[in-house]
């Protein structure tokens, strides 16, 4: 759920198309797929999942290729109960402290710390959103072994 606030002072500040303000700090997952198609091919199998009628995936997973792709379709996103903050959740047991990498508008890419900031002291009253980034071509991280995972979205 975001915040709601009328963005009269800090503590009445709004999510909103450039702030990701959650109202909490946790995140409610919208469940299990209800459906799963799979289809097989000559140059790639694909999996369609099915979450709500607003939620849906589509994996697909190239033949002779380490590379997976993620579609996934959002919307329109109900918002009768005040409306969503919609992020996606990755898991992988690569090891790479708290250190990840963000492009820099597309051009390049700069080196980030979770809960640190190079040039001040961070105050972590926003927890949740002190650690989302805007994210135009890539986000990655890196583990000491040389394994790598990156997501490159195709919009932001």
């Amino acid at each position: 759920t975001p915040a709601v606030g009328d963005n009269s002072d800090a503590l009445k500040r709004a999510s909103g198309a450039y702030i990701f303000r959650p109202n909490g700090t946790s995140s409610t997952p919208f469940g299990e797929p209800v459906s799963a198609l799979y289809y097989k091919g000559d140059l790639m199998d694909e999996i369609h999942y099915t979450y709500n009628d607003w939620v849906s995936k589509v994996v697909r997973m190239y033949k002779d290729s380490e590379l997976v792709e993620y579609e996934w379709l959002v919307g329109p996103i109900p918002i009768e109960d005040g409306g969503k903050e919609i992020i996606a959740k990755y898991y992988t047991d690569i090891d790479s402290g708290d250190l990840f990498e963000t492009d820099s508008n597309g051009r390049g890419s700069i080196q980030r710390q979770r809960n640190h900031r190079d040039t001040w002291n961070l105050d972590l009253t926003e927890p949740i959103s002190a650690n989302y980034y805007p994210v135009d071509s890539r986000i990655g991280i890196r583990g000491s072994g040389g394994q790598q995972m990156w997501v490159l979205p195709d919009r932001s």
